[in-house]
């Protein structure tokens, strides 16, 4: 996972950080967080469920064979690129909304 070291400066309730610049209130971060976090987990589901569907049936031909090898080398590391990306950015979100509450309580 990248590491993210950023200046975090909080003012009226919206955060932005030198270089990944966030503006949205905090309630904004908070449900961004959350729907990247639930939307990694169904976007898991699909993977899993495709993958034991492939792996449960008897299912042959030409187009058969090209799904699966779509599937493969294309769908399903998308995808799992795709949970990757939106764990990391949930993670990074939820980080930075605790970076700028800390900031606040020092003030």
């Amino acid at each position: 996972m990248k590491q993210h070291k950023k200046a975090c400066v909080v003012n009226q309730g919206r955060v932005s950080m030198a270089g990944d610049m966030l503006v949205m209130s905090k309630s904004q971060m908070e449900q961004l967080a959350v729907i990247f976090a639930r939307q990694k987990e169904t976007a898991e589901g699909v993977i899993s469920a495709i993958g034991a569907g492939i792996d449960g049936t008897t299912w042959q031909g030409a187009r058969a064979d090209r799904f699966r090898q779509l599937w493969e080398t294309e769908f399903r590391p998308n995808l799992r690129a795709l949970c990757d990306a939106l764990g990391e950015h949930s993670t990074f979100i939820s980080a930075e909304l605790q970076a700028g509450v800390s900031a606040l309580d020092t003030v």
